[in-house]
């Protein structure tokens, strides 16, 4: 019965996993239709670009059949992992330069340093066990994901810290806003804009440090 759950359970996260990849492709697809001059529409489709990695990672990792295809996967989803918080960043940048308070060269640098920092979480992640290791791989109710490095935990606070930032910048775009429209429109940004970091943050991991589960 509890196998059966459990295989339940993954089914259904393979079905939620595919709609968000597919959804998160087709408003990637669509922001290239948008003028790609502006930074915010630039800074909106890198975003959307990392989430399609991230769950592309996610749902070719829960159908391989085997760890070494797996390991793979969950490896390459770190690149959309570790660029998410900055890219959300760039965005919130973005849109205060949109509603009139330009970065004046120190925001813009700052966004510049968190892809750098993104860059090399990576490149960690990617390349070596310092991020998460392998080859060994777990199954939490049949979603396989590899176990924490001693990084893990300063990514994770640069993932909130970033994440927290980028939020507080939306919210202050939302506040210049003056007309009701765009105050509405920004709304739904910093409503919605955090879902897709929050989202994409590798939860799993957190789960393999507190309960034992079998190898594949």
């Amino acid at each position: 019965m509890l196998d059966l759950f459990s295989r339940a359970l993954g089914t259904l996260n393979e079905i939620l996993t595919a709609g968000i990849l597919i959804t998160a492709a087709s408003l990637l697809l669509y922001s290239l239709t948008f003028n790609l001059r502006d930074r915010a529409a630039r800074a909106f489709g890198w975003m959307l670009l990392f989430v399609t990695v991230v769950y592309l990672g996610d749902l070719a990792a829960g159908t391989s059949a085997t760890a070494i295809g797996a390991e793979i996967w969950l490896r390459f989803q770190w690149i959309g992992i570790a660029f998410l918080p900055a890219a959300y960043l760039h965005l919130g940048d973005a849109l205060l330069s949109t509603t009139g308070q330009p970065s004046r060269g120190r925001r813009r640098g700052t966004v510049r340093l968190f892809y750098a920092i993104s860059g090399a979480f990576m490149a960690a992640a990617a390349l070596t066990d310092w991020v998460v290791r392998g080859p060994a791989l777990e199954r939490i109710q049949s979603a396989p994901h590899l176990s924490t490095g001693p990084l893990f935990w300063p990514f994770a606070l640069y993932f909130a810290a970033t994440t927290l930032v980028a939020f507080s910048f939306v919210g202050r775009a939302y506040r210049r806003c003056l007309t009701a429209t765009t105050r509405r429109r920004m709304g739904y940004l910093l409503l919605a804009g955090g879902a897709p970091a929050l989202g994409s943050f590798p939860y799993w991991l957190l789960a393999g440090q507190i309960t034992p589960h079998p190898g594949i």
